[in-house]
């Protein structure tokens, strides 16, 4: 039960990403490869932040089992901190930099100039992501994932409304074709970092929440759990981005491929990590309470879980892959290339 609105909250990030590739895809491939392209160096970029969740969480969570409620919002306020200190100064580098390095991503300059404006949009929102992620942890780690589903689902239909008018130039908007939705992401997303303030402020002062910051032992710990995961996603986004640059020397329409294959992909992927961060709290509790022999247990259960669910998410990709990509791409010369793979 503490897994399904973790999912419910995450497969809404993926229903957005496939709504987003759909009205990309109407652009044609040039914009969808420069969307992929642009969405995964953001995630790299991001990764050093996110992180932050899977530190807030283990110490929230650990908070409660040692029965220290009072203290269980201190590593939030501490993660807080970290996202603004490490993503605003990250965001403004990294914009700077984006002319000179995106040329060596992929050599179609109609993607390179449509894909750096995206990817500099998208880096307006590190700060806020890291934000979201320490919020998601704690809510998380305090078993209130309800808030955290609550919220991300609000944050995702003003998203959809900002990207379809941002595109298409719909509500008053101006028409920015591909990188509107990398705007309407990034206003989401900090729309999102003030509900969930607003909602701490509320139901979370009594844990500590901007009562002060952690120790240094405790934001120690917060680091050390945070920074091994941040490396992974770095890791894992950086594979991505490698692989989108190898597809872009076969060509652009590869591209535009490989971006829907990769949300395609999501589908169970995300699942998989909300099983993950139901586990991550389950396993802390049991760990604050000393029963490390549980604590095991909790993940390998879940893991069984898991395999069962996620293979049933799979199959209709394996089944119907024609219809399923003719949703995305726009024209049956694409979706062929793609059945394959």
């Amino acid at each position: 039960m503490l897994a399904l609105p973790i999912i419910g909250g995450m497969m809404s990030q993926n229903v957005l990403n496939l709504v987003d590739t759909a009205m990309v895809g109407q652009l044609g491939d040039t914009a969808l490869a420069a969307a992929g392209i642009g969405s995964f160096t953001s995630f790299m970029a991001n990764a050093v932040v996110l992180g932050l969740g899977t530190g807030v969480q283990a110490i929230a969570s650990r908070r409660i089992g040692e029965g220290k409620e009072h203290l269980a919002a201190l590593p939030l306020n501490g993660g807080l901190m970290v996202a603004l200190l490490v993503g605003l100064p990250l965001a403004a580098i990294l914009w700077l930099l984006a002319p000179l390095f995106y040329p060596f991503l992929i050599d179609d300059p109609e993607v390179v100039e449509v894909g750096t404006e995206y990817f500099q949009l998208r880096l307006l929102g590190i700060a806020a992501v890291g934000m979201n992620f320490s919020f998601r942890g704690f809510w998380n780690g305090v078993s209130l994932s309800w808030i955290y589903m609550r919220t991300l689902v609000v944050m995702h239909i003003l998203n959809v409304f900002l990207n379809f008018g941002f595109i298409f130039g719909y509500f008053g908007m101006p028409e920015m074709g591909a990188p509107g939705a990398a705007l309407g992401t990034t206003i989401a997303i900090w729309v999102g970092s003030l509900i969930y303030f607003l909602q701490a402020l509320k139901m979370a002062r009594k844990n500590g929440f901007m009562s002060g910051l952690p120790t240094r032992e405790t934001l120690g710990a917060m680091l050390r759990l945070a920074i091994p995961n941040s490396i992974q996603q770095l890791f894992f986004s950086g594979g991505l981005t490698m692989m989108f640059v190898i597809i872009g020397m076969v060509g652009t329409q590869e591209v535009a491929i490989a971006n829907v294959l990769i949300q395609l992909t999501l589908v169970c992927i995300l699942p998989g990590m909300g099983f993950g961060l139901a586990a991550a709290t389950l396993v802390g509790r049991s760990l604050g309470r000393g029963d490390a022999d549980d604590a095991e247990q909790w993940g390998w259960d879940v893991v069984k879980i898991a395999v069962g669910v996620l293979t049933l998410l799979g199959l209709p990709m394996l089944l119907f892959p024609s219809w399923i990509l003719g949703v995305f791409l726009p024209n049956a010369e694409l979706v062929q290339l793609g059945k394959v793979p």
